[in-house]
């Protein structure tokens, strides 16, 4: 692609994200998902300071309560980022991992996916970015937590402390119902949007026949043109001015109106194209909400096997 062309599609972009159509039966104060907005403030930790990204030490014990407050220094809002955590997972999930180097910071794919204004990397604009963001339950930092827990239930021998034992398996429980909590809410957005696809695969389809029934109007304007065109090509010395005069009006009037469909078919068909891309973003939302709730699920079921081998440890303790 020239330069040339590069700039007019990202002007044709930019004009298209600036002016979004949305279908009349999905409330106008909430996104393409039929949800308010919802802030995240996520903690990242201190990355910076090296040229290899240094992440926070959790230690063994914590739940998602305070994995915030052991966090490094730095915090960012996706109001102010334009961009949260969910966000990136949905951009791993979504096939962006496989473009990154390995060992990339959170910033660092925060910059690769920003680098065009109007379009990112997983063809989606900012402002589909940020309603597929705020539609996508963020598990990260509870995926997070859970594992380490698991790690230390897995790590801790049968000659382990009673309060070890005790306090991690209280720390696993916390967390396994934080991480059932939101793998409800991801199955929830996930229903949510399916339901607004259909609403607007609906609208997309009545305006496809509406654009059927346009393109018919247009052939009809077409074919009556070319007839009177005839009539006046072929006209005989029978044919009065006034006959001639008359012809010409009605050629007019039909050039006006086929003006006026061609105007309609145009917007229609931006319609179209319009109720194709949301559909796009609800599947977006389907597919990232589905993911995280089937990833929580998984690693609850890890957690509940070792929370039963925890228990059996802690029973045959407090026998002795």
């Amino acid at each position: 692609m020239t330069e040339k062309n590069s700039l007019k599609a990202f002007r044709e972009i930019t004009i298209q994200d600036q002016n979004p159509t949305r279908p009349a039966q999905i409330d106008q104060s909430k996104d393409y998902a039929g949800s308010t907005n919802r802030n995240k403030t996520v903690s990242t930790g201190t990355i910076f300071g090296s040229s290899a990204p240094k992440y926070p030490n959790f230690g063994t014990n914590y739940t998602t309560a305070s994995i915030l407050s052991s966090l490094g220094n730095y915090s960012y809002t996706q109001e102010d980022s334009k961009m949260g955590a969910a966000e990136i997972a949905s951009l791993t999930i979504g096939g962006l991992s496989a473009a990154l180097p390995l060992g990339m910071g959170i910033f660092q794919i925060v910059k690769a996916f920003k680098g065009d204004k109007a379009q990112n990397a997983n063809g989606f604009s900012r402002k589909e970015n940020k309603t597929i963001n705020n539609n996508t339950e963020n598990i990260d930092d509870t995926m997070t937590a859970l594992n380490s827990t698991i790690q230390t239930a897995e790590s801790l021998g049968d000659d382990a402390p009673w309060d070890s034992m005790d306090k991690t398996s209280k720390t696993l429980s916390e967390n396994i119902n934080t991480a059932n909590k939101e793998r409800k809410e991801a199955l929830c957005n996930a229903k949510t949007a399916k339901n607004n696809k259909k609403t607007i695969v609906g609208n997309r389809d009545a305006e496809r026949i509406n654009y059927n029934s346009l393109l018919a109007q247009k052939a009809n304007i077409n074919n009556n043109l070319e007839q009177l065109n005839k009539q006046l090509t072929n006209a005989d010395e029978n044919m009065t001015p006034e006959q001639k005069s008359k012809i010409k009006e009605q050629i007019s009037t039909l050039e006006k109106e086929l003006k006026d469909i061609e105007k309609k078919i145009n917007d229609s068909e931006k319609k179209i194209t319009d109720f194709e891309q949301q559909i796009k973003v609800q599947e977006q939302i389907i597919s990232n909400n589905e993911t995280a709730a089937n990833n929580l699920n998984a690693a609850i079921t890890r957690a509940n096997r070792q929370m039963e081998n925890l228990n059996k440890k802690i029973n045959a303790k407090e026998q002795k």
